[in-house]
């Protein structure tokens, strides 16, 4: 077992166990790191380390010099309060409250704490360390009766008075969640801590560390990695647990081995992101995203362009890291596609928040996936986070939240205290479709440095779009220049995605026809056989546009506002006229 203490513990926990606080709470899904470190600082105070699990039937105590853990023998324990553990989830549950003498369900967690304080001496000088006690806290659970979570929160407060007995014998308890399960009753009780994720100094020591035992476990000889390599593997690392990270070296150490090989190459880092969005993409909250668009795949929006150049310099200013964006408009007109160039252009990896992952999977445990969420973004900066749809997840699965109870209340709460304290370089991309639905609380300045609204693209932009789609698919394709001006005059009031698909249509309709591309007189077939939503849903596009299109936002290309009722009628102009070219050329064949 590796034992490693990292700064949280010596700069935060271990000075609140020296300053005798009776009760300490971590909450971290590490349970290996709080292990290692709880064993460290106990090696540190010179004191005995205790732990008790609701699964196990036994109490262990660490042995420094073997360096793992011993039973504690039944002679030992105090007879004068016997422990016995059932199965709380099989045996029957009393109704008439705790009863911890008896060897009654739901007094395991009640007796150990009981036996602990009743040691009197015997085990002054140490910490307990209580794992798991979920079922018997968790006002959900249907491990204990409400009588028995009364009464263990009881007795947690009363060992958390300073007369309890535990300052002058010098003990401590320390209880461990996954989560934060600590009740209201106990806030004011009891220290609680939540573990950040591990650092780059962290994961540097952990992975000499793997790779030493697996050289002597394997009888191996890989050598540590340069230093640039050693830096990528350990930024790879970011957003991982110790022991998700662990394996993944052990991992990486396993195929150099089956490839004969001593020295690590920066390929080995990939299989820590490929872990990484296994990893991430398994909380079912963010996505682990590897975009391959880029700017240039973008038609217009010189406007944010310009801007998002000015702030990649000031992501590595510490003291004002840049917050992020908030993009809303026109929906397909590039929100979602400018989100990935972001974090293609900048290096940084992307991850995606979407607010039916939320709603859809985990209603009642929503607030400690975002908390989760947050805190992965936070370990992996520098990042980008996209938050795709930032209405629907602010608004909750009733649109306006009124059917959510109140979740949507909170979550929107957890997300705005964490832009406004955050100081690391987590750059936020959050886009809106129907921005209407935003509180302004969401969308003023010092949440996001800027507001940009994406309209639908001019004649110009459209001209851009098609010509990058069209070289995308068709490198060899020779299009005159006059027939562009024709084909983005044709797409008047059409969004970015809109074109696309036409362009899309068009290389069927060729294929069908033998070709292997259109022509422009198939793509501006194409074009005329789609009715845009600007036309479709001309009032939703209208009310967008009336709201963000003006001042309270600022405008993601220079060019002028598109004329949709313009539209509507060029659209109709142009169609005839294809409709006659291919009239004569018929009667010409």
């Amino acid at each position: 077992m590796t034992i490693m203490r990292d700064s949280v513990f010596t700069h935060d926990i271990l000075p609140r166990i020296q300053a005798h606080y009776p009760v300490i709470s971590i909450v971290s899904h590490e349970w290996e790191r709080i292990q290692s470190n709880l064993i460290a600082a106990c090696k540190e105070l010179g004191r005995d380390l205790i732990t008790w699990s609701s699964a196990s039937d036994q109490l262990s105590k660490y042995n420094f010099t073997a360096k793992e853990w011993e039973m504690i023998e039944e002679s030992s324990q105090n007879t004068k309060i016997s422990i016995k553990f059932d199965d709380i989830w099989t045996s029957s549950v009393p109704q008439n409250g705790p009863n911890w003498r008896d060897g009654k369900v739901g007094r395991c967690a009640p007796d150990v704490l009981l036996w602990y304080y009743d040691q009197e001496l015997d085990w002054a000088n140490s910490i307990l360390w209580i794992q798991d006690l979920v079922p018997y806290l968790d006002s959900t659970s249907h491990g204990a009766t409400a009588h028995e979570r009364r009464a263990l929160i009881r007795r947690i407060r009363d060992l958390c008075q300073t007369g309890s007995g535990l300052l002058e014998e010098n003990k401590t308890i320390v209880m461990s969640f996954p989560e934060s399960y600590l009740p209201l009753e106990l806030e004011k009780d009891v220290e609680e801590f939540r573990i950040p994720l591990p650092n780059e100094e962290y994961f540097e020591k952990l992975f000499a560390q793997e790779l030493k035992e697996w050289n002597q476990r394997n009888a191996s000889s890989i050598e540590m990695p340069s230093a640039d390599i050693f830096s990528q593997i350990n930024k790879a690392s970011l957003g991982l647990t110790s022991q998700e990270a662990s394996a993944s070296f052990r991992q990486i150490f396993a195929r150099m081995s089956s490839q004969l090989r001593v020295n690590l190459f920066a390929e080995d880092a990939t299989v820590l992101n490929e872990q990484k969005a296994q990893i991430i993409n398994k909380t079912g909250v963010l996505e682990y995203v590897s975009p391959r668009e880029s700017m240039t795949d973008i038609g217009g929006m010189d406007n944010l362009k310009d801007w998002l150049k000015i702030r990649r310099g000031a992501l590595d200013d510490v003291r004002d890291p840049p917050k992020g964006l908030l993009m809303m408009g026109v929906p397909g007109c590039g929100k979602s596609l400018m989100a990935r160039a972001v974090a293609n252009d900048w290096k940084l990896p992307l991850l995606a928040l979407k607010a039916n992952n939320i709603f859809d999977k985990y209603v009642g445990e929503s607030e400690g996936k975002i908390n989760r969420a947050l805190a992965i973004a936070e370990a992996m900066a520098p990042c980008v986070l996209w938050i795709d749809e930032i209405e629907k997840l602010l608004a909750g699965s009733g649109g306006d939240g009124s059917l959510d109870s109140g979740v949507s209340a909170r979550m929107g709460g957890a997300i705005l205290t964490w832009m406004a304290d955050k100081r690391t370089p987590v750059f936020v991309v959050a886009t809106a479709n129907n921005p209407e639905r935003l509180d302004p609380a969401y969308v003023r300045r010092g949440r996001f440095d800027e507001r940009f609204f994406v309209d639908l693209p001019s004649v110009s932009v459209r001209e851009s779009i098609i010509k990058i789609h069209l070289k995308d698919r068709f490198p060899d394709i020779e299009i005159k220049k006059s027939d562009y001006k024709k084909l983005s005059k044709a797409s008047e009031g059409f969004t970015g995605a809109e074109i696309e698909s036409s362009i899309v249509e068009a290389k069927n309709n060729a294929r069908f026809q033998g070709l292997d591309m259109p022509d422009a007189e198939i793509i501006l077939e194409a074009i005329n056989g789609l009715t845009p939503d600007s036309v479709a849903m001309g009032d939703t596009i209208s009310d967008i546009r009336q709201l963000w299109g003006g001042e309270r936002a600022r405008k993601a290309d220079s060019s002028e506002l598109v004329d949709v009722n313009s539209e509507k009628l060029n659209n109709v102009e142009v169609r005839a006229a294809v409709r006659r070219n291919r009239k004569v050329r018929d009667l010409g064949e």
